[in-house]
C-alpha cells in the first residue's frame, strides 16, 4: 500500500490538492503522508494562535515525535477564491482510531511564541522601555531559534 494518501485519493477519484483545506509540513515526508480532514481552532489578540487539526493517513505507524515540532501551514480557500494561510508549530500529537485503511491523528498548533509558556526566566531591565525590553528579548530569541527567523 502506498503511503503517499494523496495518491491514494487520486486513484479513488478525489484531487485533494484542489480541496479548501491544504496542509504543508516542513518535514515533506508528513506533508505526502497526512491530510486535513477537519481544523477546528482560535485566533486571539494577545494570545496567539490554538488550533485542533483532524488528519488521516493511510500510514498508522508514524512516530508522534516526526510531528511535535515541525512547522505547518495551513491553507484556507475564502469565499473570494483567496489562500488565507494558518502557520504555526505542532506542540502536541495524538493517535486515534484507525479501521485499517486511515488512521486518525489530532494536532494541536499554535504560534511560535506559546512555546514561551514552557520556558522560565526571570530579568531585570533597567533604564529601558517596555518597547526596548521587548526588543532585546525577540532578538534573542531570532538568535536561538530557526521557528523565528
Amino acid at each position: 500500500m502506498s503511503n503517499n494518501i494523496y495518491f491514494t485519493l487520486e486513484k479513488c477519484g478525489l484531487a485533494a490538492q484542489k480541496r479548501v483545506l491544504h496542509i504543508q509540513f516542513s518535514n515533506p515526508d508528513l506533508t505526502a503522508q497526512v491530510f486535513l480532514q477537519r481544523i477546528d481552532g482560535m485566533h486571539e489578540l494577545n494570545k496567539g494562535i490554538h488550533l485542533q487539526l483532524i488528519c488521516l493517513s493511510t500510514s498508522m505507524n508514524i512516530p508522534l515525535k516526526q510531528f511535535i515540532g515541525s512547522q505547518v501551514a495551513v491553507d484556507i480557500v475564502n469565499d473570494k477564491s483567496e489562500l488565507n494561510r494558518i502557520s504555526g508549530v505542532v506542540t502536541q500529537a495524538d493517535v486515534g482510531a484507525s479501521d485499517g485503511a486511515l488512521t486518525i491523528y489530532r494536532l494541536t498548533v499554535e504560534d511560535a511564541t506559546a512555546l514561551w509558556k514552557h520556558r522560565r526566566n526571570s530579568r531585570v531591565f533597567m533604564n529601558m522601555s517596555a518597547l526596548q525590553a521587548v526588543e532585546v528579548i525577540f532578538q534573542e530569541w531570532r538568535e536561538r531559534s530557526p521557528l523565528l527567523r
